[in-house]
């Protein structure tokens, strides 16, 4: 559950699924009179939780109900989109899985279809604000992973669940791996553009890392250049402008 918003892909791109909203989305004013209409189910109210040995919460036995719909919910012929983590991703980690899904689509004998979603660059993880969104936008994908068919088989809801996880985690690590790479392939793109400019405009190239690397302030950039506040701010964009062409191909490298 990487994102804030990568509940949105499936809902919209799978027709007639559902999943399990917080109960406090049902006493929200504005998303309330929405729910009903996609038959959404209401999960464990947040303040019926119990401390678990893993420094996260357990589900409250009295909550048990939520299970029963979801069951009732799946041999009625509905899909049901889990999160097992229950709560976004840490940012570099996976939360436990409660095994609460594992066990819905056991007892009523349906296919389960695990799904694992990533998105590249990370954006409104779990500790981000709403309002802090990488400048290029998010690619988000979905990966299917095999079916597991459950209709007629003795299943162990524990098992298959610690099983899911381990699949999961062994597929978040590598997405790990290849954002790093990513993002070292992209530093190091942009440092060789870099001193390609520095080395055909030497003066433009040394007050871009004055600004950007160093973190000069206007006052001093235009006390360095000898200017006025006005014409180093200008001066500046055009440095800007100029530095463009050179980091182009990173930039286009990277939205590919």
């Amino acid at each position: 559950h990487p994102s804030l918003i990568d509940a949105l892909l499936p809902l919209t791109m799978i027709p007639g699924i559902t999943t399990v909203f917080k109960p406090t989305w049902y006493r929200s004013w504005l998303i309330r009179p929405l729910l009903p209409y996609g038959h959404h189910i209401a999960g464990p109210d947040p303040t019926k939780v119990l401390p678990s040995i893993h420094g996260e919460t357990d589900e409250d036995p009295s909550e048990a109900p939520v299970l029963d719909r979801m069951v009732d919910h799946l041999r009625a012929g509905n899909s049901l989109f889990i999160f097992p983590e229950g709560s976004r991703s840490h940012e570099r980690s996976m939360r436990r899985f409660r095994r609460g899904a594992v066990e819905a689509e056991i007892r009523a004998q349906v296919t389960i279809v695990p799904v694992f979603i990533s998105v590249a660059p990370p954006m409104l993880m779990k500790h981000q604000p709403w309002y802090e969104v990488p400048k290029r936008g998010g690619r988000f994908t979905l990966e299917f992973f095999p079916v597991i068919p459950t209709a007629g088989r003795d299943l162990d809801a524990r098992a298959l669940n610690r099983e899911l996880k381990q699949q999961y985690e062994a597929r978040h690590q590598q997405m790990l791996r290849e954002r790093d790479a990513l993002a070292g392939a992209a530093t190091d793109c942009v440092t060789a553009a870099y001193a390609s400019f520095e080395a055909a405009h030497p003066g433009r190239g040394e007050t871009l890392r004055l600004v950007y690397t160093e973190g000069w302030s206007g006052e001093q950039i235009a006390a360095y250049l000898g200017r006025s506040h006005g014409a180093a701010r200008e001066y500046v964009s055009q440095c800007r402008a100029k530095f463009v062409p050179f980091v182009k191909h990173c930039l286009e490298w990277l939205e590919a």
